[in-house]
């Protein structure tokens, strides 16, 4: 029975390691985005052009920004819920391995309602609703679009 939890934890962990390394990934072309997009603007400095910044390049950046933010959000939750799946099977299976040589010494009435406990613990359990939360609930959005003040315009200076 052990192998069974043994095998299920290990499953879990490769899962969670996959998840993972998709999360890690999303958030590096995320910064390599962002990156790309100041290299661009310090390159056109040098060469004396300016960017005319308009609401629809922010709006582009910021639709990028989240396309590539949502997923990886959703992956790192996905790892998440896979290692903590993982741990469970491991604990599992490290309580049932030991529960034997654990109480070998005890009267065989303790052994008895030993056994009869963890029955109730291992058996007849609800399995735990995943539920999924968004990042960001309307309440924090609204707090955060009051908290933003109109950037000022600025010259070719680069003053207001």
């Amino acid at each position: 029975m052990t192998d069974r939890y043994s095998s299920h934890a290990a499953n879990e962990y490769r899962l969670s390691e996959k998840f993972r390394l998709i999360t890690v990934s999303l958030f590096g072309i995320g910064i390599l985005i962002v990156l790309s997009n100041y290299l661009i603007h310090v390159i056109a400095q040098f060469n004396e052009q300016v960017f005319d910044e308009n609401p629809w390049t922010i709006a582009a950046r910021l639709l990028t920004a989240v396309t590539v933010a949502l997923p990886a959000f959703y992956t790192a939750r996905e790892s998440a819920r896979h290692r903590t799946n993982g741990d469970r099977a491991t604990q599992r299976e490290l309580e049932l391995s030991t529960l034997d040589p654990f109480i070998e010494l005890m009267p065989d009435d303790v052994k008895t309602a030993i056994r009869d406990r963890l029955t109730d613990r291992y058996f007849g359990n609800p399995i735990e609703p995943h539920n999924v939360t968004a990042p960001l609930d309307t309440e924090t959005i609204t707090k955060l679009a009051s908290a933003f003040k109109p950037m000022p315009k600025f010259d070719q200076s680069g003053f207001a």
